[in-house]
């Protein structure tokens, strides 16, 4: 119970002003845990935070059903939009641009919550670069496999039905 109040401070204290408050309060909890500050210690504190409320668990189930609906939405458009088409070249190599680009924004995903941590301040800081929280971040971690492979496809099908004809 302690460590999920201390945690709610943190996160609290990340909110209000990240700039000021989180640096003294996060290289203080590191430095009484037995680390050295900086870097470390705002390590442990974030570890720490994930830990004690969660957020962890959300940012891994948001990866995972972003991968997976990525993938989804990729079979969908192939066996719909990419399957009867008069340029059968444009629809072919759409259908391989839809699961790249479901593979790149799955791995884009991966990769971003290794640099942010699979916590709930790295979630919320993901959320953050719209304007949003942790809500958003789950959503961006969701949406960007989807909008990924729908990007792919739809820019690989509009290229190869442009170039068959003759346009530069």
């Amino acid at each position: 119970m302690k460590n999920c109040l201390l945690s709610s401070l943190v996160l609290f204290m990340f909110y209000a002003n990240s700039t000021m408050a989180v640096e003294a309060v996060v290289g203080g909890m590191g430095m009484g845990m037995g680390t050295h500050s900086g870097w470390m210690g705002s390590n442990a504190a974030n570890y720490m935070a994930s830990g004690a409320c969660g957020g962890g668990g959300i940012t891994l189930m948001s990866t995972l059903i972003g991968g997976a609906a990525g993938f989804g939405t990729a079979a969908v458009m192939n066996n719909t939009v990419y399957s009867d088409c008069q340029n059968q070249e444009a629809c072919e190599n759409a259908k391989v641009a839809t699961y790249a680009g479901a593979a790149v924004g799955t791995v884009g995903t991966l990769a971003t919550v290794a640099m942010v941590g699979a916590n709930g301040m790295g979630l919320a800081s993901i959320g953050a670069t719209i304007g949003g929280g942790m809500a958003a971040g789950a959503t961006m971690l969701v949406a960007a496999p989807i909008v990924a492979a729908v990007a792919a496809g739809g820019a690989t099908y509009w290229w190869f039905t442009r170039e068959a004809k003759g346009q530069p």
